[in-house]
């Protein structure tokens, strides 16, 4: 029988037309994009869910973890999203107004990737439950838009081989967040000129060669 671990109640202000849950590894953010038919978006270390209706609110929120899959609810007035997500601590923090002010911290399990359900009523309030993930469910089925990269790299004048380098570096192994030093953008500019030093070797045509001695 599925049990209620813990909970946490608050209220938010969707003055860009959404709310965010993030894990607490997160530093850098890109909101991600919506589909016309999604307004739940679950993807690594974050959840992002959009109104179902005009306004700003605020609106309640209540976020409750779970031992394992709860029972689906039944009130027919309201609208439900299930998804998967993955959360490199698995310590969430509940923004009221993102980037602003939260609402505090709610603690999963750890590590891992979690199965997440929202539920928004007619009167906009929120339920967002979260329970482990089965054995079937692996990070790679997480989206990857959840990878969140300093968005200063978007915004830089700088070769798009060097820019992709520099955004990989910018993620550990775990996906999580870390200082670029200058000496990763040596290294990634010296591989881009490694790079094209090697095409264009591939690309120089051979050399005449000498033409074969004629005998007597």
């Amino acid at each position: 029988m599925p049990e209620p671990l813990r909970h946490l109640e608050y209220e938010v202000m969707m003055v860009d037309g959404y709310f965010v849950i993030e894990d607490t590894s997160l530093v850098d953010h890109i909101m991600p994009d919506f589909n016309s038919d999604q307004w739940l978006l679950a993807t690594e270390n974050q959840v992002t869910i959009s109104r179902t209706s005009q306004g700003l609110g605020p609106w309640d929120v209540r976020l409750e973890f779970w031992d394992s899959e709860p029972v689906a609810s039944a009130t027919p007035s309201s609208t439900t999203s299930e998804s998967l997500a993955y959360f490199a601590t698995g310590t969430l923090v509940a923004w009221q107004a993102w980037g602003e002010s939260d609402a505090g911290e709610f603690d999963l399990a750890g590590k891992g990737v979690y199965r997440v359900r929202a539920s928004a009523s007619d009167d906009e309030r929120y339920l967002v439950q979260f329970w482990p993930g089965t054995a079937t469910d692996t990070r790679d089925d997480v989206p990857a838009p959840g990878k969140m990269i300093n968005p200063m790299l978007l915004s830089l004048n700088i070769p798009d081989e060097v820019k992709s380098a520099l955004i990989s570096r910018s993620l550990d192994s775990e996906g999580i967040p870390c200082t670029l030093t200058e000496q990763d953008i040596r290294e990634a500019y010296e591989a881009q000129r490694g790079q094209e030093h090697e095409t264009a070797e591939a690309t120089q045509p051979p050399e005449d060669e000498p033409p074969a001695s004629q005998g007597p």
